[in-house]
């Protein structure tokens, strides 16, 4: 797998491209991401607890460490699948052939279950897409596991009771493991240091991405991360176990704030009014706290036979009562974070742990 990643990848990151663990003159462009005075803090906050800055793509990500983010960007723009793979061909290459406007509804099996292509519909029209080779559903955990049942592969007594003929009895939908955690913040930072839109997006800032690709406008926010291995983890032996995973959000609370946290993380807005209302317009950051590998497991079932119903999610978590430990564990090692000497001198806690 690295062999086909590095062959990807065109790398101008924070780290070292020759060190056999990056690619050159790939298709995917990785660039440095713009970094805050606050995100530089937090870098060196974590040397100061005697954790290496490191590429954590050279040297896992399975290592303690804090790292700077790369972006798959170019120019400072966003570099997506469709322009690295896509824009260039998809008129010109004639094995290659994208439909808009088409939501699949099944996978197509014949009498010895094999795939032989997709149901789908566009635009109202129930169509057909048949398979000279195999076909390969990637419509995302979720959405792969909900065509699956709907095609009859599924757990039998669920599909039964929907009235889906079953063709292969198997516990799809079981298991359902996600990386989840807290978001811990807002702390509040000295002025100038942090992403504040009202401020930072302007004339200038604009002209200066457009024309360079740098400045604030360049950064997705999320400016770097760090793993550690949790005490429960090195008490189970495991030292090479990173099971928290924390990423660190250069942003303010400013007046769109609310709106997009709602909407990227689910929020319910009063709640997420009353959190950060008092933060608003200041220089502010968060640290979003997650688990890697969560112990307890959910389950996702269908709601109906109507594939364009949402199925029906229920993850369990913090049900396990060590994902519950461990994120505890990571969210008071964030807050203890800004009380070392590089943050004390320039920001303050805000809420109270």
């Amino acid at each position: 797998m690295l062999r086909i990643y590095k062959e990807m990848e065109d790398y101008h990151g924070y780290f070292d491209k020759n060190d056999g663990s990056h690619g050159n003159g790939g298709e995917v462009s990785i660039e440095k991401s713009h970094l805050q005075i606050v995100t530089q803090r937090f870098l060196a906050a974590g040397k100061e607890l005697n954790f290496k800055i490191r590429d954590p793509c050279a040297y896992g990500p399975l290592t303690d460490g804090f790292a700077a983010m790369d972006s798959t960007s170019k120019g400072g723009k966003r570099w997506s699948s469709y322009s690295s793979h896509l824009k260039n061909i998809i008129h010109s290459r004639q094995s290659l052939r994208v439909e808009r406007f088409a939501t699949v509804t099944k996978v197509l099996l014949d009498e010895k279950n094999r795939a032989y292509g997709v149901e789908y519909v566009q635009r109202g029209k129930t169509k057909r897409a048949i398979a000279e080779k195999e076909v390969i559903l990637s419509a995302s955990s979720i959405k792969s596991a909900q065509i699956i049942m709907l095609s009859g592969i599924g757990p039998k007594e669920h599909l039964e009771e929907l009235g889906i003929p079953v063709k292969v009895d198997l516990p799809v939908g079981k298991n359902l493991q996600d990386k989840y955690g807290a978001l811990v913040g807002p702390f509040i930072a000295d002025s100038g240091t942090s992403f504040l839109l009202e401020r930072d997006v302007n004339l200038r800032t604009l002209v200066e991405w457009q024309l360079y690709g740098t400045g604030p406008i360049q950064s997705s926010r999320v400016e770097a991360s760090n793993t550690f291995s949790s005490s429960y983890a090195k008490r189970g032996g495991y030292t090479d176990f990173q099971d928290i995973h924390t990423y660190f959000l250069a942003w303010s609370v400013d007046s769109r704030f609310k709106e997009t946290m709602s909407l990227a993380f689910n929020l319910n807005e009063n709640v997420l009014q009353n959190y950060i209302g008092k933060a608003k317009g200041f220089d502010s950051f968060f640290q979003l706290v997650t688990i890697n590998y969560p112990f307890g497991s959910g389950e996702m079932r269908l709601k109906d036979r109507n594939p364009f119903s949402q199925p029906l999610l229920d993850p369990k978590y913090l049900q396990h009562p060590r994902d519950v430990e461990v994120l505890v564990e990571g969210i008071k090692f964030s807050a203890n974070l800004f009380r070392n000497q590089v943050f004390s001198k320039f920001s303050r806690e805000y809420n109270e742990f």
